[in-house]
């Protein structure tokens, strides 16, 4: 297109403004053009305003609500507790304020742990009275419990499974850190082991129950239930013990 040609366009077009301002309105319009209504809707969605904040005009809120401050319509637009308070949860409110509220008592809040009153209220496992590998009531298997005659919690050296041991040693340890293959936990959680009695067998047993005043024994005869001792406890050596004193004692069964 010519100088003159162009010179009459450009005055149809913009009728009596000058020439430079007919090219502004020209690149104004190409680049309308280009950017098409989606490009003005971001713009216009851009730095919205979130409830609780002041407003004019419907428009100016990302809710789309305005009556003096922007007005939440749903409990996705208001600001979510922190990560620390899992039995909290934001809600809009009836009257288009945001708030946070506690969750409903017994909603789980992870580790096994329920809601209670807005706070998050730990699981404690409860094995009382149940065999071994049943539910701890918190998601886990129980670590202690019974097993058939002659089986241990953890004696075949699974935590949570009824097993034998399979290994033995000459004395038990005493209280302290076991050498030997352990064999489950005692009600107090110390480690059991499994501990070769004088009649030959084996017996998975807590060290920490040898004391210098244990009773002595001479065979698993005299730890039975007829003279006083917990059901399956066993004559062990505990000869080279020291907190034990030397000699035999009945070491009851870890259970």
């Amino acid at each position: 297109m010519d100088g003159t040609r162009f010179d009459a366009w450009t005055k149809a077009l913009a009728g009596n403004r000058p020439r430079r301002g007919a090219l502004r309105l020209l690149a104004g319009g190409a680049l309308g053009a280009a950017l098409g209504l989606p490009a003005r809707r971001a713009a216009a969605d851009h730095g919205c305003r979130h409830p609780g904040v002041i407003c004019s005009r419907d428009g100016q809120c990302c809710s789309g609500d305005c009556r003096t401050t922007c007005r939440c319509t749903r409990a996705g637009q208001c600001p979510q507790p922190a990560a620390t308070e899992p039995c909290r949860k934001a809600v809009c409110t009836s009257t288009g304020k945001c708030a946070l509220r506690n969750k409903t008592d017994g909603v789980s809040c992870g580790d096994g742990g329920t809601c209670q009153d807005g706070g998050c209220v730990p699981c404690v496992p409860d094995c009382a009275g149940k065999a071994c590998g049943a539910g701890d009531g918190c998601g886990g298997a129980c670590q202690r419990g019974s097993c058939t005659e002659g089986r241990t919690c953890g004696g075949g050296g699974t935590p949570g499974v009824c097993g034998a041991c399979a290994s033995a040693t000459a004395v038990p340890f005493c209280g302290r850190e076991p050498t030997s293959p352990t064999c489950g936990r005692d009600q107090y959680g110390n480690a059991c082991q499994c501990v070769r009695t004088t009649g030959g067998g084996v017996v998975c047993t807590q060290g920490g129950a040898c004391y210098p005043s244990g009773p002595i024994c001479q065979t698993d005869a005299d730890c039975s239930e007829a003279k006083g001792h917990p059901a399956g406890s066993k004559c062990v050596d505990v000869t080279g013990c020291v907190d034990c004193g030397g000699g035999k004692m009945c070491a009851q069964p870890c259970a």
